[in-house]
Order: structure tokens, then sequence, then C-alpha cells
């Protein structure tokens, strides 16, 4: 197995969520209720908060944000602001959604530059909550209601 191949599979048996029992697992970090917000939400905060934690937590959400991944919470972070970090990282230069480069390679760099950058957790979560705002503030002008988060 290649260096970074290890390196995979290394950060996988480092993470804070390696030993919460199913269905726990299921519940903190993936979709078991996407059709009851309320309760994805409370779950995914206890989530979110584990991953504070994560020493591999730049890993984790490379892995997701580098492979598209769209649902639950990686490296404490849900799809859109995954997304929204991996923006950051291609408009400094890093090709983390470029197709044309093999996958590890790409997860690789994102996760190289995240952790020379940790800033990034905290700016895409403040990026977001400001979009919010946005949202309903134009919502509330045009007399309607703002959609949910």
């Amino acid at each position: 197995m290649s260096g970074d191949g290890q390196r995979l599979e290394a950060w996988k048996k480092a993470g804070e969520c390696r030993d919460f029992p199913q269905p726990w697992s299921d519940y903190l970090w993936s979709l078991e209720f996407e059709h009851r917000p309320d309760d994805a939400k409370a779950f995914h905060s206890v989530a979110k908060a584990v991953c504070e934690r994560c020493p591999v937590r730049a890993e984790c959400l490379a892995y997701a944000a580098s492979g598209g991944l769209e649902w639950g919470v990686y490296g404490g972070k849900v799809c859109t602001d995954r997304r929204r970090i991996a923006r950051m990282a291609e408009a400094d230069g890093v090709p983390c959604r470029d197709r044309s480069l093999p996958w590890l390679q790409r997860w690789r760099l994102l996760t190289d530059w995240i952790r020379t950058h940790r800033n990034v957790f905290d700016e895409a979560t403040g990026e977001a909550s400001a979009e919010r705002q946005q949202r309903r503030l134009r919502a509330r002008r045009n007399g309607r209601s703002p959609s949910p988060a």
C-alpha cells in the first residue's frame, strides 16, 4: 500500500467516532433522521461537538469534501460547509475537486491545506450564518417567511 493509502487507513482508526456503537454512530453522523429535521439537528450538534475534539478532523473533512459526499457530518461539518471549505481551498490554488486528479491525491492536498488553515472551520460556519441572515432579511423585505437553514 502506498504512503497515502496507509495515511488514509490510519486516520480512520484514530477518529474520536471510531468506538461509537451502532445505531448511535448512524444517528450522529448520518442521515438517519433526514425526515425528522429537529432530531437530526440535535444529533448532529452532538456529532459536531465530538468532531471538534478529534485529532483527525482535517482528514475526515477532506475525505468527504474531495469525494463529493453530500450527506452526513464529516470533520464536524455538513455538506454545505464542506463545499464552502473546498471553494476556499480552490481559491487558494488547491485542486481538491478536480476530477482529472486521482481522488487520493485530492484528499491529501485538501487535508494538508486544511491543516495549515485551521481557521477554515470557523470561517465556513461564520459564512453560513451570514448567508442565513441575508436570506432572512431578503425574505422579510419581500413579505415572505424565510426558508429554514
